[in-house]
């Protein structure tokens, strides 16, 4: 992308003035480290270029549109795009990208939007939980879904009681959701 092209414009006077057309560099964003559920975050996409330039946010390699991303806005501020999202939640994180392009190249820059959040339900599974169980017969396996989300990653824990002791059992690793 570091080719630069050059072109004879005007021939005055014997002088040569020369235009440099170049392909754009997105300017590195920041995010905040620890976001939390209902932060506000604000992105700046920015790329040096000599000539005009097209700029795009993408989200996890899909561009960003009017919509298509809660709670979120793009404006253009300058030669700049802005892109606000109000009050965060797990669905925002994810790999947000600035794509640059003009007419002699194309640049992005990608940053990694990671939402610190509490454990919580992905569904209720209660009633299933009992029916399973209710079914359950001597020595039958039994399989429970216990669909949460967060980040970290929250641990599960299974217990149950017997004659009024409570007893844990082995937990498998949880495969990440998102």
């Amino acid at each position: 992308m570091g080719i630069i092209w050059v072109h004879i414009c005007i021939l005055l006077n014997f002088m040569a003035v020369f235009c440099v057309k170049d392909s754009p560099k997105v300017q590195p964003f920041y995010l905040p480290a620890n976001p939390e559920s209902c932060d506000d975050v604000h992105m700046l996409c920015k790329a040096k270029s000599s000539s005009r330039t097209q700029l795009q946010w993408l989200k996890d390699r899909i561009q960003i549109g009017d919509s298509t991303l809660l709670n979120a806005t793009i404006s253009q501020v300058g030669s700049a795009l802005v892109l606000n999202i109000k009050c965060i939640s797990v669905a925002h994180a994810g790999d947000y990208t600035c794509s640059a392009q003009n007419a002699h190249g194309k640049d992005e820059f990608t940053a990694s939007l990671v939402i610190t959040s509490a454990p919580f339900w992905l569904e209720n599974t209660q009633s299933e939980m009992t029916e399973s169980m209710r079914q359950a017969k001597r020595d039958e396996t039994v399989t429970l879904r216990c669909p949460v989300g967060g980040h970290p990653r929250p641990n599960i824990t299974w217990h149950y009681r017997v004659c009024g002791q409570v007893r844990f059992l082995r937990t498998q690793p949880l495969n990440p959701l998102k």
